[in-house]
């Protein structure tokens, strides 16, 4: 069985073999089974279709592949124009650092070559199974043909996601690498084997303005099983009742000890009006891309949409904390929208944020999310006892979460072991992390002094996010420690670029390190990179 999205061709005879092979060439390690380049002990990042054009070369090689052949294989049944290949070309040879064309030949007016010699190993395949039943919904498929309404199928797949978490007896993916499998047709063994769970949720949704069709299906990933599929079709506004229905009968068929008032607990309170949760799902889709856009219009944009939400049911809690986290943002980061930047550092717009907070909390104590908002503006507020105790309660009421804000706090209290254990934990809830995560797990390997790892994972965030600051603050200083001059000044440059008042005294304010050693040593790396004291 294969996760049902339009694909297909000549890629499929070698799927078997992505759970478990490992091809190794020149001093490049390409991790089929969890779609990896590596050099040495550094991931490569590299784009999916990109990943695609390199396995596929690597899986011919010897063997003179024509572009139309690359095409076929890697985009069955879509058009595309040249461009399309060329760019993943140059993707690859830049991450190869084969600019000589000594990996790959370029035959004129014919195709590619892979040149370099190859071998193949059994590679393990993947997370081991948890001790309890595991699942990852995957993105649900659009079935409306209108691309603007995706966010609201994520906002389902999202939703189902979030219920499943908040029940300790279930070991839930993080939706962030569950959607990295949006639009495939990857086999459920290999997907299942590469997130490390027995089970995956997919379907479909439609709908239109008064009401949607939503198809669901439950398959073991070991044995290919379809435990039970599902069609609704139903009013727009039974969408929560819905929601729920498709909880409950993952509950019921995965873990049938877990008892009914349990599950009542589990399930949120949906809002009154459906606009509500429209606004509430264009708003959160936004949110999830906040770091890739240097300007703040997304975030404004977001804010306005939250807004909306609360104006047709002001007793509906995700808004209010989505509403908060915008204020947050504004707060600690500075932006070139007009009204963002007038708030970047004030008071009142952290003192926005929190009132935010603790309104979300008040009208759903038991979301997650909300405690999680208001746990990390407490931390930036300097009040470490509430923001823990907040943090624990996030934590209880869904012990799958996959969230770094914890681990952050964590490193400015000066508990950085404890905050590398805490995003190892969210690597394996999410095995296709955000890269946050690695901007942090950076952090924390600054600051126990190794610099090696430290940069290692640097570099993988600054090339997913080229514009989210603090990344650039974290490797400036690393490269700086290791004595890599050139890429210190490059990304100090960044920084300077975004926030020409940065000054290494802001930037220790800011963050408040508990420890007087660990406030020095991230001094000592920023005045080594020649930032401004």
């Amino acid at each position: 069985m294969r996760y049902p999205h339009p694909a297909g061709g000549p890629l499929e005879a070698a799927m078997e073999s992505f759970a478990v092979t490992v091809i190794r060439f020149d001093r490049f390690t390409l991790d089929l089974a969890r779609g990896r380049l590596r050099a040495g002990d550094r991931d490569i990042e590299l784009r999916p279709k990109s990943f695609d054009v390199l396995r596929y070369l690597v899986e011919n090689a010897d063997r003179l592949v024509s572009k139309d052949e690359i095409v076929n294989a890697i985009w069955p049944k879509v058009q595309v124009g040249d461009d399309s290949l060329t760019r993943c070309m140059s993707d690859v040879r830049l991450a190869l650092g084969d600019a000589e064309h000594r990996i790959i030949k370029t035959v004129l007016r014919r195709g590619y070559m892979f040149v370099a010699p190859v071998s193949q190993t059994e590679a393990s395949p993947g997370p081991s199974l948890p001790d309890k039943p595991s699942i990852a919904v995957l993105p649900f498929a659009n079935r409306g043909g209108d691309p603007q309404q995706d966010y609201f199928t994520d906002g389902i797949s999202e939703d189902l996601t979030t219920s499943l978490s908040k029940f300790a007896g279930l070991f839930v993916i993080a939706r962030h690498s569950a959607f990295r499998y949006r639009g495939t047709d990857r086999d459920v063994r290999s997907i299942g084997c590469e997130l490390g769970v027995r089970y995956l949720l997919f379907g479909s949704v439609r709908h239109d303005a008064r009401r949607i069709r939503i198809t669901a299906q439950l398959v073991d990933a070991g044995t290919t099983e379809q435990l039970w599929t599902e069609h609704y079709d139903r009013e727009l506004t039974g969408i929560f009742a819905l929601q729920d229905e498709v909880t409950r009968k993952i509950i019921d068929t995965l873990i049938a000890h877990i008892s009914r008032s349990e599950i009542e607990r589990a399930l949120a309170k949906p809002p009154e009006a459906f606009s509500a949760y429209d606004y509430w799902l264009r708003g959160n889709a936004i949110m999830k891309r906040w770091q890739s856009d240097p300007t703040g219009e997304q975030i404004f944009a977001a804010r306005t949409l939250f807004r909306q939400a609360m104006a047709a049911d002001s007793a509906y809690a995700p808004p209010v904390y989505g509403l908060a986290r915008t204020y947050n943002t504004a707060w600690i980061e500075p932006w070139s929208h007009e009204a963002l930047a007038l708030e970047y550092q004030q008071p009142a717009t952290l003192e926005q944020g929190l009132l935010l907070a603790q309104r979300a909390v008040e009208l759903d104590p038991h979301l997650p999310d909300a405690r999680l908002t208001l746990a990390g503006i407490l931390r930036w507020l300097n009040r470490p006892a509430e923001s823990h105790a907040e943090f624990e309660r996030a934590f209880e009421l869904n012990p799958n979460l996959a969230d770094p804000r914890f681990a952050l706090a964590l490193i400015h209290w000066g508990r950085t072991e404890e905050a590398m254990d805490h995003l190892k934990r969210i690597i394996r809830f999410d095995p296709f992390h955000a890269p946050d995560c690695l901007t942090f797990l950076g952090n924390a390997y600054y600051l126990t002094g190794q610099y090696t790892d430290a940069i290692g994972n640097l570099r993988i965030a600054a090339r997913r996010v080229p514009s989210f600051r603090p990344t650039f603050v974290w490797l400036a200083a690393t490269a700086a420690q290791l004595g890599y001059d050139g890429e210190a000044q490059e990304a100090a440059a960044v920084v300077l670029r975004r926030d020409p008042a940065f000054t290494i005294q802001k930037w220790l304010q800011l963050h408040q390190f508990v420890k007087q050693a660990d406030a020095d040593r991230v001094a000592e790396g920023l005045r080594i990179a020649r930032f401004p004291e």
